[in-house]
């Protein structure tokens, strides 16, 4: 089989990639890899080829990596880094039309999303060709100004942080300050200011909610639906078994989304709203000063407007096989 495997450089986790790289070396020795230069690769595999970078610009070297492993057939693509480097990953083979299972090895702040399915302890016991197999995964497109800016397969958050490393340390960074400096820097996460309502719409058609401030708005799709099935407690969510819902999004009167939040006492007060796959929910209004942070990928707003649609099966996601199972990679 042959197999493309990248790092993420600048991964929270990048300390244990040295490690990570000799374990997928081991379990990779009788099939073809394909690697990144340097720090995306190179430095940790002992890889049959390795591709070269076309520019220094990280999303543009990416890019250039993604579409070098595309040229060699390859059968599946191994990713080790945080959620939001798998959703560029899966947001390029989107975009460019490719197919290939997916697996993601977890090397990043937080690593919930549905593409990250193997952890660095279980590499050892992974057997290629009889342990893994796949399932279609979906996730949100999200534009904003007209333009499509990124994939989410764990969540979309309108704010002004966004989580992840600094220093050893998983934490809230400032949005503001990644997008126009460059830089890390530790921030509490404020609310939306309430300058004005948010207006949300689905369809274009304007929906009513009964909040008269949402300090955070977050969408999210839904994985394995039957879960909610008959479980009242998670309001709206245990209605998307019975249609053909595959995403939610959420008003919370309190910001939810924060690496210090404790819960304790406190009440959250959330309006939920299901929606389907070709519906165009869109959230206007939004102020000055917030973001929109997909799967942890932080992105300026254009025209105080994003614009939200489901894309079912989008992806094949490598998962450990359970009992019962085949392998069908």
């Amino acid at each position: 089989m042959r197999i493309s495997i990248i790092f993420n450089p600048f991964s929270g986790g990048s300390g244990r990639f040295a490690a990570i790289g000799k374990k997928l070396s081991k379990i990779c020795l009788s099939h073809e890899l394909f690697t990144g230069p340097v720090l995306y690769g190179e430095n940790y595999l002992q890889a049959t080829s390795v591709v070269g970078l076309q520019d220094p610009d990280f999303m543009e070297g990416l890019d250039s990596i993604l579409g070098a492993f595309f040229t060699y057939n390859i059968s599946m693509l191994i990713g080790i880094g945080g959620d939001g480097f798998l959703s560029h990953i899966a947001g390029w083979m989107i975009r460019h039309e490719k197919s290939v299972p997916v697996l993601g090895v977890a090397g990043g702040t937080a690593n919930i999303g549905p593409l990250h399915t193997c952890s660095e302890t279980q590499l050892l016991k992974i057997d290629l060709n009889r342990h893994l197999t796949s399932e279609d995964v979906g996730c949100l497109a999200v534009a904003t100004g007209g333009r499509d800016i990124g994939y989410g397969f764990c969540d979309v958050i309108i704010g002004d942080t966004f989580l992840g490393t600094l220093n050893g340390k998983s934490c809230n960074l400032s949005a503001e300050a990644f997008i126009e400096h460059g830089v890390k820097v530790e921030k509490r996460p404020e609310a939306i200011p309430a300058q004005k309502r948010l207006k949300f719409r689905r369809d274009g058609i304007e929906q009513s909610y009964r909040m008269g401030h949402a300090a955070q708005v977050i969408a999210a799709p839904l994985y394995r639906r039957e879960f909610y099935r008959g479980k009242a407690v998670t309001g709206a969510l245990c209605f998307s078994p019975y249609d053909d819902v595959s995403a939610a999004i959420v008003f919370a009167d309190k910001i939810i989304v924060d690496s210090q939040k404790k819960i304790g006492n406190e009440s959250i007060i959330i309006e939920q709203f299901l929606f389907k796959p070709g519906e165009c929910i869109t959230v206007d209004d939004i102020p000055d000063g917030m973001y929109v942070i997909v799967d942890g990928n932080v992105f300026p707003i254009s025209d105080h407007t994003i614009s939200i649609q489901s894309l079912p099966d989008s992806i094949r996601a490598v998962r450990l096989i359970t009992n019962n199972e085949i392998s069908i990679i």
